[in-house]
């Protein structure tokens, strides 16, 4: 006969359970919200596309032409004004590429250029070439032949005739001439104007025979030229700075 089980005997059965049975609660399993879910792919894309941004950026790099020292207005550039940095690419950065630097080397500072700065092709002068009839001359000028701020490129001048350093106007004579190649002459007294309202193409400076001078070039009409590098190889050359756009 098979004994019927007792209260006592099931709360023995339930105490001599092995300690290592899978405690089985119901309902214990947590529900993932959907929402959260979203939230934290959006947030592992996010960082995802930044940090490829950022790589893509550090790894796109360029050689470009930046100002070794200050450059004036007006003065060509040489290999010792310019240095070589390495900057990321980005769309609204206007630079020159340091390979062609060969191409900038020669070419006039259309604005002051600041050592330390990128350089940007706006502020180059394009080479445009000289108008028929007009030239280039170089006015070589002393201490008093010169505004004592001096001049910059652009800015409008007279070229005077002046005397012989260390002589008095009023005491000296003289007359300046030259001709042309069809034979027309010219001739300028002392304090006379050599060539009135030229502009300044560039302003350079030089150390001849052991003085500082500054050299100003000028754009003229040909037929003055000759005269008035006559003037500025016997040092009898002045410039003026005149108004006027």
């Amino acid at each position: 006969m098979t004994p019927t089980p007792t209260a006592k005997t099931d709360t023995r059965q339930r105490a001599e359970r092995s300690p290592t049975d899978p405690l089985r609660l119901a309902g214990s399993r947590a529900r993932r919200h959907p929402l959260a879910i979203v939230s934290s792919l959006s947030l592992v894309l996010l960082s995802t596309a930044v940090f490829t941004s950022l790589y893509a950026e550090a790894g796109h790099r360029s050689s470009v032409l930046a100002i070794a020292h200050d450059v004036p207005q007006g003065q060509r550039l040489t290999e010792a004004d310019l240095s070589v940095v390495s900057v990321s690419a980005s769309p609204g950065l206007h630079t020159v590429s340091a390979a062609g630097a060969h191409q900038i080397v020669g070419k006039r500072a259309a604005v002051p250029l600041v050592a330390g700065t990128l350089l940007n092709s706006a502020e180059i002068e394009s080479a445009a070439p000289l108008p028929r009839g007009d030239a280039i001359v170089g006015v070589e000028v002393g201490q008093g032949q010169l505004p004592a701020d001096g001049v910059v490129a652009g800015e409008k001048v007279d070229i005077t005739f002046t005397a012989p350093a260390g002589a008095l106007a009023s005491t000296t004579s003289g007359e300046l001439g030259s001709s042309d190649p069809v034979g027309n002459t010219a001739t300028v007294a002392l304090g006379g104007v050599l060539a009135s309202d030229v502009i300044v193409s560039a302003v350079t400076t030089a150390n001849s025979s052991g003085s500082p001078s500054t050299i100003v070039s000028v754009i003229v009409p040909s037929d003055l030229a000759p005269l008035i590098a006559s003037a500025s190889a016997a040092g009898q050359a002045a410039v003026i700075l005149v108004g006027g756009a």
